[in-house]
C-alpha cells in the first residue's frame, strides 16, 4: 500500500504502522463512516487504535497477537506513561474492542475476539456542574455593549447562547444548525444529534426573540453561507471551538467568575427541566440521549440538591451551633 495515499484519518498512525494493518484500519475507517459517526468521533476512534498499533510496534508484536495480556499491558502503559483517567481509557478499550469486532466480522485476522472478556472496572461517574437560574440570567441578560461592531457581535452571541440553554443542544449540533434547520413559524429546529440521528426541539420565547435580533444582523453581513450562526469576517459557519470562545467571553464580561462552557448551559438545561418537570422520559427525548441511563444521572444531581436542602433547612438535620 502507497503510504503517502493514506486518508486524513489514518495520516497519524503512519509512522511505525505497516502498510498490511494501514489498510485493515483504512476498511474500518470507512465503516465508521457508513455508520454515520460524528467525524471527531471517528478520529477520536482511530487515534486510540493507532496508539494501540504504536503499543505493539514498540514491542515488536504483530497485531494478529493481541491478547488479554497485551490489552491489559497497554491500559497499564497508558495509565503508568501518560497519566489517562479511566473516562479516557474507557473509549479507548471501546474503540479497540470495535476495530477487532470489525476484523473478525469480516474475516480478518482473528475468528474471533481475543479481547472480549477484557474489561476495565467502571468508577462512578461524577455528577456534571450546572449553574443556577440567577447565574446565567446574569450573563443572558447582561446590557448590550455601546460599540456598534460589538453589539452585533453580542447580538449573535446572545442568541447561541439562548439556544443552547434554551434547547439543551451540544455545541456541535449548534454549529451544524442551518437556516433550514429553524422553523420560524412554530418556534423548533431540527438538529443531528450523535449518530446522525435527527431531532426536533423547540425554541423557547427568549430564545427566539433573540434569534430574531440577530437574524436583522447576520442579513447585514451578507454572507452566502446557510449556516445559522456565521463569523463576522469569514461568513462562514462559527466553529464549535469559536462558540466554546464566545460562550466564555460572554460569561466574562458579565462578570461570571466561574468557567462556563457550552455543555454547562446543557447540563443546566437537563438539571432545570427535569426539577420543574420531573418528566424524565421527555428530558431523554429533548437531550437526545439513546439511553435513559443516561438522562437519570440528572435525578441523581437533584437528589443531591434536595438532600443540601434538607440538611440545611430540617430542624432534626441541622447541626447544632457551637
Amino acid at each position: 500500500m502507497n503510504k503517502a495515499a493514506v486518508t486524513p484519518l489514518t495520516q497519524l498512525c503512519v509512522m511505525g504502522v505497516q502498510a498490511a494493518e494501514l489498510a485493515l484500519l483504512q476498511g474500518w475507517c470507512a465503516n465508521l463512516d457508513l455508520k454515520g459517526r460524528a467525524r471527531h468521533t471517528q478520529k477520536a476512534y482511530v487515534r486510540d487504535v493507532c496508539g494501540l498499533l504504536h503499543y505493539l510496534y514498540s514491542l515488536d508484536v504483530a497485531l494478529p497477537m493481541l491478547n488479554y495480556e497485551l490489552l491489559s499491558q497497554f491500559v497499564t502503559h497508558r495509565v503508568e506513561a501518560h497519566n489517562i483517567n479511566n473516562v479516557s481509557l474507557q473509549r479507548e478499550v471501546s474503540a479497540i474492542k470495535q476495530f477487532v469486532a470489525y476484523m473478525v466480522a469480516h474475516q480478518q485476522l482473528w475468528p474471533s475476539s481475543p479481547i472480549s472478556a477484557f474489561k476495565l472496572k467502571r468508577v462512578v461517574r461524577a455528577l456534571p456542574h450546572v449553574a443556577d437560574a440567577a447565574l446565567l440570567a446574569q450573563i443572558l441578560d447582561q446590557p448590550a455593549p455601546d460599540n456598534a461592531k460589538e453589539n452585533q457581535l453580542w447580538l449573535r452571541d446572545k442568541a447561541l447562547l439562548e439556544m443552547l440553554y434554551g434547547s439543551g443542544l451540544r455545541v456541535a449540533e449548534l454549529a451544524a444548525v442551518t437556516l433550514a434547520d429553524v422553523d420560524f413559524s412554530s418556534a423548533l429546529v431540527r438538529v443531528l444529534g450523535k449518530g446522525s440521528k435527527p431531532r426536533i426541539v423547540p425554541i423557547g420565547r427568549m430564545a427566539m426573540a433573540a434569534l430574531n435580533n440577530w437574524l436583522k444582523v447576520r442579513q447585514q453581513w451578507g454572507s452566502s453561507s446557510n449556516a445559522l450562526f456565521i463569523s463576522e469576517k469569514l461568513g462562514c459557519a462559527l466553529s464549535t471551538r469559536t462558540i466554546e470562545r464566545r460562550v466564555a467571553l460572554q460569561a466574562v464580561r458579565a462578570g461570571v467568575d466561574r468557567q462556563v462552557y457550552p455543555h454547562l448551559l446543557r447540563h443546566c438545561f437537563a438539571s432545570h427541566m427535569l426539577s420543574a418537570s420531573q418528566d424524565l422520559r421527555a428530558v431523554q427525548e429533548l437531550l437526545g440521549h439513546a439511553n435513559i441511563s443516561t438522562t437519570q444521572i440528572y435525578t441523581h444531581l437533584d437528589f443531591a440538591h434536595l438532600t443540601q436542602v434538607y440538611g440545611q433547612s430540617h430542624p432534626r438535620a441541622k447541626k447544632k451551633k457551637l
